[in-house]
């Protein structure tokens, strides 16, 4: 084996083999991470200012503010600033999220806008435009889409309205938390994506609420993160973006009204 050769194949190992086990036993996922209410004033500036740039147009798509809360150790290195939301009288919830990110003495901050439809009987229908592509492994009773083309909230929220007319019965029951329980809703929302992740073989809990990935997890999650297989995912999800932009543009749907509402939480259920 050549030189060049040598150093490419010694390069493939440590990414596509060596990434995975380092991965599988320093990450660990908290589950039941702390949540803690936030006000503006202790804030970061690029929160802030992501907060105030997209509240107006949350606003005028019918959504209320609820809570603005920090996430500070769910995931190792990582502080996500989440600002809920909730329009009650669509069924809906929506979150501004910025993610602050470190790694080798850098710290970033990337950020998205959410909009989510749950249905009582654990369907979500969730339309976002982050420029990062979820790692877990997709599961039932979850559409999610990734569509980091559409910046302008109200097209989002347009986007997110074409598919949810598709995908949840007009008369299925929606749920939403009552009024001052939602942020205990957003954490039984987190929890409940993490179990859902050990159901199908990514995760594996080591300690209450405490995850690791398995060997499978650890090598489908990274090497989904790895190129040629992100930029494959990626061309995917782009292109059904697209697809699905094009249909929400030319048949606009209208934001339902009045729609049956639960109070019941699908979290808490063992699924």
């Amino acid at each position: 084996m050549t030189g060049p050769l040598a150093i490419a194949v010694g390069i493939a190992l440590v990414l596509y083999v060596g990434t995975p086990i380092l991965i599988r036993f320093s990450v660990k996922l908290n589950a039941r991470g702390r949540i803690e209410p936030v006000d503006i004033a202790n804030m970061p500036p690029e929160v802030y200012e992501y907060f105030g740039r997209t509240a107006p147009a949350l606003g005028a798509c019918g959504f209320g503010l609820a809570a603005y809360i920090r996430t500070p150790d769910m995931v190792p290195n990582v502080v996500s600033y989440v600002a809920l939301w909730v329009n009650r009288t669509a069924g809906q919830m929506a979150t501004a999220v910025a993610i602050y990110a470190s790694a080798s003495g850098k710290t970033w901050v990337k950020c998205h806008t959410e909009f989510l439809t749950k249905v009582a009987d654990g369907m979500a229908v969730l339309t976002n435009n982050a420029t990062d592509l979820n790692s877990f492994r997709r599961v039932p009773m979850k559409d999610a889409l990734h569509a980091e083309a559409v910046q302008v909230l109200e097209q989002l929220y347009r986007l997110h309205l074409s598919r949810e007319s598709r995908l949840v019965p007009a008369a299925a029951p929606r749920y939403l938390p009552e009024e001052g329980q939602e942020i205990s809703s957003f954490a039984e929302g987190c929890e409940y994506d993490i179990r859902r992740q050990a159901k199908v073989g990514y995760l594996r809990e080591t300690q209450p609420g405490l995850y690791r990935q398995t060997w499978v997890g650890a090598y489908m999650m990274t090497w989904g993160e790895l190129p040629p297989v992100k930029h494959i995912r990626r061309a995917f999800v782009r292109a059904r973006a697209r697809r699905e932009l094009q249909e929400a543009m030319r048949q606009p749907v209208a934001p339902p009204r009045n729609v049956a509402i639960t109070h019941i939480s699908p979290y808490r259920s063992p699924s």
